[in-house]
């Protein structure tokens, strides 16, 4: 579910001396958007958003067959990630594929929580997970 992804991060950060690292998707970030307001220079947590425009997951279900499919399970939003990381304080680094490697162990060698920004087009992440599963299955 989304509920209460980003609390349960901090919460484990909160706990522990190591930094904690999530992936959540946009919608998911969205949805609990508050629990950033108790992020602060203690914790040490890195929050992951998979940015897919909304919905992107129910592309590997099996209602994406559907042909309501896009108008039903998809929720594009055009929120600025970057100003609302810095409405709560929050470090905001904007990354990719190729420089996820890297973007993620700077963000570990901080303290804080960061939140690193991974934009990601909804065809090729479904085809690069069925050919993560098909290697699987061989």
């Amino acid at each position: 579910g989304i509920d209460g992804n980003i609390a349960t991060l901090l919460g484990m950060a909160s706990s522990g001396d190591r930094p904690v690292v999530g992936m959540i998707g946009d919608l998911t970030l969205l949805h609990d958007i508050g629990s950033l307001a108790i992020s602060n220079e203690t914790l040490n947590a890195v929050i992951l958003v998979l940015d897919n425009q909304g919905g992107g997951i129910f592309d590997h279900l099996p209602q994406q067959r559907l042909d309501e499919h896009e108008a039903l399970f998809i929720t594009p939003q055009q929120v600025d990630l970057a100003a609302l990381a810095q409405g709560f304080g929050v470090a905001y680094q904007s990354t990719t594929t190729a420089q996820l490697g890297r973007h993620l162990r700077q963000a570990l060698s901080q303290s804080g929580v960061q939140l690193l920004h991974l934009r990601v087009e909804r065809p090729e992440s479904l085809a690069a997970h069925q050919r993560l599963w098909q290697r699987l299955h061989q």
